[in-house]
Order: C-alpha cells, then sequence, then structure tokens
C-alpha cells in the first residue's frame, strides 16, 4: 500500500509539471516500471488535467513478467499502450502516439543508448534495488536524459 501512495504523488507531481508547461507534447521516461502502477497514475491524473496536451510515456522494464503485468493495469483502465522488445525501436514511435510504450530493456542500458532526452524521468522503487554504484551512475543518467527546468521523481521504500 506504501508503495501505490508514492506512485500516486509522483503521477500527481508529473501532471503538475504537465499542466505548468508551455509544451503541449510531453514526453516522460518510467524506469522498472514494474506492474505499470506509476505510468497508470501519470497517464490518467495528467490527461484528467491536461485533456488537450499529449502525454507519452516510456516505461522500460528489463523483465518480460512485469511489462505482462503492465500490459494488464493498462487493459484493464483503457490506456494506449504498445510493446517494443528491442528499445532501438523507440526511434520508430510515431510522437502523435499518446499512451504508454513499454520497452523491454535493461534500465541503464535504455539510457546509455537512447538518444531521447525527456521532459520528466521517474522511478517509483525500481532504481532503489541497484547497488549503490549502479544507483549513483543511473542517477548520473537520469539528470544527463532530463530536459533542463524537467522533472526527476524517485521514491524508495529501500531505507538504504
Amino acid at each position: 500500500m506504501e508503495s501505490v501512495k508514492y506512485s500516486k504523488r509522483i503521477g500527481e507531481e508529473v501532471a503538475k509539471a504537465v499542466e505548468e508547461s508551455p509544451l503541449d507534447n510531453f514526453t516522460i521516461c518510467e524506469l522498472c516500471v514494474g506492474a505499470g502502477i506509476t505510468s497508470s497514475f501519470i497517464y490518467l491524473e495528467a490527461k484528467k488535467r491536461n485533456p488537450e496536451k499529449s502525454i507519452q510515456i516510456h516505461a522500460v522494464d528489463y523483465s518480460e513478467r512485469s511489462v505482462g503485468a503492465a500490459v494488464a493495469m493498462f487493459e484493464t483502465q483503457d490506456i494506449p499502450y504498445m510493446v517494443l522488445k528491442d528499445a532501438k525501436d523507440i526511434s520508430k514511435v510515431a510522437p502523435t502516439f499518446e499512451g504508454v510504450v513499454l520497452v523491454v530493456a535493461d534500465a541503464v542500458k535504455y539510457l546509455e543508448d537512447t538518444p531521447l532526452v525527456y521532459d520528466s524521468i521517474v522511478s517509483e522503487n525500481g532504481i532503489s534495488y541497484f547497488d549503490t554504484e549502479k544507483h549513483k551512475y543511473t542517477l548520473g543518467l537520469m539528470l544527463q536524459k532530463t530536459k533542463s527546468g524537467g522533472l526527476l521523481a524517485l521514491a524508495s521504500l529501500n531505507p538504504k
């Protein structure tokens, strides 16, 4: 239950950033999507507050089981989605697509290789499972891949 609280909070913060942004198209990256709870909150809250704005979330997870769980979540909430089994195909996604693009990939490798820079990057309890050095490295990549003035949102149940 505690995790859902943080997912909801991240969704609200991203929706607020979308609302305050002069941009009509907002692109978000979620690392370690898990069951899709955070992406669901982000998408639904952002569209509720900003129905005229285009929202595209790139939700990355190495586990095909997690991606499958996220698909089930999006199906039950009528959130448009697509699944990419090759992270390189992210460049083929139409900028007009509104919804969640699930990417089966390692989060760190994805950030290292993607040419994209995001309006917001989030991870709810995902990267907190990384060891300290990998966590620091990933945070650095997240900062590099977030646009100036963009939102970086993290939550962790891990006390370390």
